[in-house]
């Protein structure tokens, strides 16, 4: 079990369960698929002729199927593989734990494929790093038993208790993540928790920016008579010098910057100039959720540094406050939110003569595919900061943006912007089917038009109705399919980052 408080590093042990990449993990109910009657089988089918040539993937990472995660979906070649007949067992080689359970299993009428799905419970014996192998044993009537090993590779436990991480500490991924104290993040990049199975929120995580201080990977305020960085110039955030109608500089305020929403004006008095306000940055999907040097993007802008009326014996300027950070997390499985928060608020601005605006909210991603329970109100916010308070107060910065991808209705979150919601399958999108246009459901934000693909082919463009929700029918391969909703319509995808999609797997097996 990993403990990580106050800047330390993550070091830990870890658990056991099968796993795909994370972004593409969701719970769901598993059904059984449809069994094909024995007197249906082709005439050639002999059980006792059972030959397992492959099976794919062959090494996979622990942790899916835990904590409400779909599980893996492993697709077998073969020969004599009989629908009905053919059983399937699961358990580590060195027997440390009892037999998995095989979830569903189908083979095809051809008898040359089959599917099977199966979870791992963590194990916090297993380290990031270490494997076990997982043998897979193979039985039918009047043949001897075959075997087949997979490697299961190991991932960390991660418990945050409280303090200040570095986010140069956290692992790509988890297996499972326990928040237990309220943790601040630091770093130039973005702060990203990611488990392969649940992650369980009881206590705060935030890349709030601190005054002048951005949160992970938000930008800086200006400094006195400066524009905030990383927004679009010249409307990033006030901090001109004001004159007036004699030409004496005057105390001026900064105004907010701009991130998912417009920074404000600063309050100016008789004859003074602001600068002009932020406007708004990125986009809705939060899509790159990294954003490269200096650019405005899916992050917190500073605000505006204020005027400095030091020449005419006013107070001293006040600087900017800085961004708000951008903060990622995503479970494959269940997101319990028991007594937590998530935040990304713009930092406050200084000054005394003329105020600094305030840094806009930063950016949070949250990615929940096996759901989001237990919500308390206001759970998720990404506020602006306020202006300097002064004799010319700085101007508030504007909202971040949020985004939730999680399958089902969420239970009305109360959350600082209103969070949009991105693509999602549904828990119970089907493991294996039997027929080669099955309707699968997709959740989104009402409205919002994405890009359906299969393998990296275009399908459909689907726009989410009213109700957060639209079917999709899909047209498979015979074998294991990717199925993928876009952040945006086809004609207009590029190659991107995980989050401009949301996948999952489906064996087809005529």
């Amino acid at each position: 079990m990993l403990r990580l408080a106050l800047g330390a590093a993550c070091l830990a042990g870890s658990a056991c369960v099968i796993v795909y990449d994370a972004d593409d993990l969701r719970k769901r109910d598993a059904a059984p698929a449809d069994a094909v009657p024995i007197d249906a089988l082709p005439i050639d089918a002999n059980p006792g002729a059972l030959a397992v040539t492959d099976v794919t993937p062959s090494t996979l990472l622990e942790g899916v199927g835990a904590d409400g995660g779909r599980p893996a979906v492993l697709l077998v070649e073969g020969d004599s593989l009989v629908d009905g007949q053919l059983v399937v067992t699961a358990a580590f080689t060195d027997g440390a734990m009892e037999a998995l359970p095989v979830e569903v299993s189908a083979a095809s009428t051809d008898s040359t494929r089959a599917a099977l799905a199966l979870a791992i419970p963590v194990d916090p014996t297993l380290a990031a790093g270490a494997s076990r192998t997982l043998r897979l044993t193979f039985r039918q009537p009047g043949a001897a038993d075959v075997t087949h090993d997979l490697t299961v590779s190991g991932l960390d436990e991660l418990t945050l208790t409280a303090g200040t991480v570095a986010v140069t500490s956290l692992a790509p991924r988890y297996a499972r993540v326990t928040v237990e104290g309220d943790v601040h993040f630091t770093g130039a990049t973005p702060a990203v928790v990611v488990a392969t199975g649940g992650i369980t929120l009881g206590a705060r995580l935030d890349a709030d920016a601190i005054t002048t201080t951005p949160g992970p990977h938000g930008c800086a305020g200006g400094l006195a008579n400066s524009a905030g960085a990383c927004g679009v110039a010249p409307s990033n955030g006030g901090g001109m010098q004001g004159f007036d109608a004699a030409g004496l500089a005057i105390g001026t305020p900064g105004d907010g910057g701009g991130g998912g929403g417009f920074g404000e004006n600063g309050t100016v008095g008789a004859g003074t100039m602001g600068g002009a306000p932020g406007v708004e940055t990125g986009n809705d999907m939060l899509v790159p959720i990294v954003t490269p040097g200096a650019n405005p993007g899916n992050r917190g802008n500073g605000g505006g540094g204020g005027g400095n009326p030091s020449a005419l014996g006013g107070g001293a300027a006040g600087p900017g406050g800085a961004g708000g950070g951008v903060l990622v997390v995503a479970a494959g499985g269940v997101l319990t939110v028991a007594d937590g928060a998530l935040r990304a608020a713009g930092g406050a601005g200084g000054g005394v003569g003329g105020g600094g605006g305030g840094g806009s909210g930063g950016a949070i991603l949250v990615r929940a595919f096996g759901g989001v329970v237990g919500a308390p109100g206001a759970w998720i916010a990404a506020p602006g900061g306020g202006g300097g308070n002064a004799a010319n107060d700085g101007g508030n910065g504007g909202a971040g943006r949020i985004r939730i991808d999680a399958p089902g209705a969420l239970d009305a979150p109360s959350v600082t912007p209103v969070a949009k919601r991105g693509p999602a399958w549904a828990i119970d999108t089907p493991l294996i089917v039997r027929e080669p246009t099955p309707t699968l459901t997709l959740f989104g934000e009402p409205g919002k038009t994405h890009g359906v693909r299969v393998d990296g082919a275009a399908v459909t463009d689907v726009q989410i109705g009213f109700d957060g929700q639209r079917e999709v029918e899909v047209s498979l391969a015979p074998g294991a399919n990717t199925v993928c909703a876009l952040w945006t319509v086809n004609a207009t995808e590029i190659v991107a980052p995980d989050e401009a999609r949301s996948c999952v797997d489906v064996v087809y097996l005529p």
